[in-house]
């Protein structure tokens, strides 16, 4: 038995966003392979991440927590670090909005400290063999491919693994049409195209939008619905104020466009998805979307949705290959309308995709993603290039936790993990600034 501390820098609650639904199942594979798994959201504080430390045989760790907690950097015992997100490549997208300068400094630091979070873990976890090559190559430029390492763990499969993420057990047992009551004019019945998460800036969610407003002339009943306008924090972002401007100016809020304004709970969320017709999502042509582990695809494949996204992701590439939806080019709205005309007008092609489905969602549940954690806890050991820790990384370390105004700039570097929110951070830094 292994007593193991994962640690997520989302809150935990009754309602959750994505990091914390992955340490939520993921101390749950580890508590049913009769491991002790305790878990802690960063928001409880140093001292309670101090207690944790202290009653653990190894750390799973995800986003900035590593490098922003002494309990955590200071750990002697094995650590795992989860890199299924890989927030420094979101950060290029994320703050176009501010200067340059302020942007150029919030890219830095969080490649900074993704680079020294990789350098600091025994082993590290990540969503898909896409992620892991780029892990490798970062470890590789990091100096930490040595004879020493490469003698014990030779390719490295052993230091760097792939957990994606994962499908919950069971069927979702949501309620009947929950659209209707939420929005008047959504009757039953209508076509529903669901964009089932946040509006982040690393996505586009103006092709969905501009693609309903196509299908409006021939299905006008279509409804793209946005899940969650909101932050699970309950901050409105950014992408949703931009999303809502152009469904106004385009004449389709809340006819043909809705946006729901809260973060839905777990029973809610279940009835959008297995009430809609179509799951929808869009990424411009970056890095991130290269990179990208669309866990939102996971709930399609959950709810036996059929999918229309666009091109890059590794899981759009499966979508494609598996005919679970439809693949089209970044930014294509006139493809993407047809796409979503063609599921919703044709039944056949429909029940084809949700058949294609079914094997997809039993391979992603979080027992079958989850043996590689399940193995590592079995038995943690230190990398032979961590047992002692680096003279050069510590001061890295230590120069980051000295420079003017680490902990806002960390906050703002892992937006989507910490409490807050943008707005409240650019509000920081606009108040530095003017001092």
């Amino acid at each position: 038995m292994t007593r193991v501390g994962i640690i997520t820098t989302d809150r935990l609650g009754k309602v959750l966003a994505g990091p914390a639904m992955r340490a939520t199942s993921l101390a749950e594979a580890c508590d049913k392979a009769g491991h002790v798994a305790r878990l802690l959201s960063t928001s409880n504080g140093e001292r309670a991440i101090a207690a944790l430390v202290a009653q653990v045989d190894c750390l799973i760790v995800s986003g900035a927590a590593l490098v922003e907690s002494a309990s955590l950097w200071t750990f002697e015992g094995p650590i795992l670090y989860d890199a299924y997100c890989p927030f420094h490549l979101e950060q290029i997208e994320q703050n176009r909005a501010i200067d340059d300068l302020t942007r150029e400094a919030w890219i830095s630091r969080s490649q900074e400290v993704y680079s020294m979070s990789l350098q600091r873990a025994d082993a590290i976890m990540c969503a898909s063999d896409r992620q892991r090559d780029l892990i490798v190559g970062q470890l590789i430029g990091a100096q930490r491919l040595t004879p020493t390492l490469n003698d014990v763990d030779p390719g490295l499969r052993s230091t760097v693994f792939v957990v994606p993420f994962g499908v919950e057990s069971g069927e979702p047992s949501g309620s009947a049409f929950p659209y209707a009551s939420a929005f008047p004019t959504i009757a039953e019945g209508d076509p529903i195209v669901l964009w089932a998460g946040g509006i982040y800036d690393w996505l586009d969610a103006s092709t969905p939008i501009k693609s309903v407003a196509r299908l409006a002339t021939t299905i006008p009943n279509i409804r793209l619905v946005f899940m969650s306008a909101q932050s699970v924090d309950g901050e409105m972002l950014p992408g949703a104020k931009a999303a809502i401007k152009l469904a106004k100016d385009l004449d389709l809020l809340d006819q043909n466009v809705f946006f729901n304004r809260e973060w839905l709970e777990p029973d809610k969320r279940a009835s959008y998805l297995t009430n809609a017709t179509v799951g929808v999502c869009a990424a411009p042509a970056t890095l991130e979307s290269d990179y990208a582990f669309r866990t939102r695809y996971l709930d399609h494949f959950w709810a036996g949705l059929p999918t229309v996204c666009t091109t890059g992701d590794v899981l759009a590439a499966q979508i494609e290959s598996q005919m679970l939806g439809s693949v089209v080019g970044y930014g294509d709205e006139a493809a993407m309308a047809d796409a979503i005309a063609a599921i919703v007008n044709d039944a056949t092609l429909r029940a084809t995709i949700i058949a294609n489905i079914d094997p997809v969602r039993e391979h992603y549940r979080w027992a079958n993603v989850t043996k590689p954690l399940v193995a590592w806890v079995d038995a943690p050991v230190r990398a032979p290039d961590c047992a002692t820790r680096s003279p050069r990384l510590e001061e890295r370390r230590n120069q980051l936790h000295r420079s003017r105004g680490f902990k806002v700039e960390m906050r703002a570097i892992s937006r989507t993990y910490h409490e807050g929110g943008f707005s409240a951070v650019w509000e920081k830094f606009r108040e530095r600034k003017s001092k």
